[in-house]
């Protein structure tokens, strides 16, 4: 939804659209010569990229926040204690890095809710 909003407003709006479950399939289309472009995250084309693989990056939109990982209310404070532990210590240990290299994923950092307030218009669109 961001990239067709980022599309429509350079004056693109005739794109016709295809879904795939990942960003690597997306791209990986793009290769097959399936599609045209793809809208993909930044650090999955500038990996895909660093493996020499024929793309290139030619708009990126304002950034927005890609991934927020939220807990419950009502879980104990300790509980949640951990979960901030294990999650914002993860690029610290071994193990973390090897996971968050598998993902694709720089790491996590603690947030506010006001970095997804630009995300709020797509959830509502996007709800029945």
């Amino acid at each position: 939804m961001v990239g067709q909003q980022y599309l429509a407003k350079n004056g693109i709006k005739a794109a016709r659209f295809s879904t795939y479950r990942t960003h690597n399939a997306a791209y990986s289309a793009v290769l097959a010569g399936e599609v045209d472009a793809a809208i993909i995250s930044n650090f999955i084309a500038k990996k895909a990229i660093s493996k020499n693989y024929p793309l290139k990056i030619v708009a990126s939109s304002d950034p927005f926040p890609g991934i927020g990982i939220l807990v419950a209310r009502d879980l104990p404070e300790t509980t949640k204690s951990h979960i901030k532990k294990a999650l914002w210590g993860m690029k610290e240990l071994p193990a973390g890095k090897k996971i968050l290299k598998t993902i694709a994923q720089p790491g996590y950092k603690p947030s506010t809710k006001s970095p997804f307030e630009v995300l709020r218009p797509f959830v509502s669109a996007s709800l029945p």
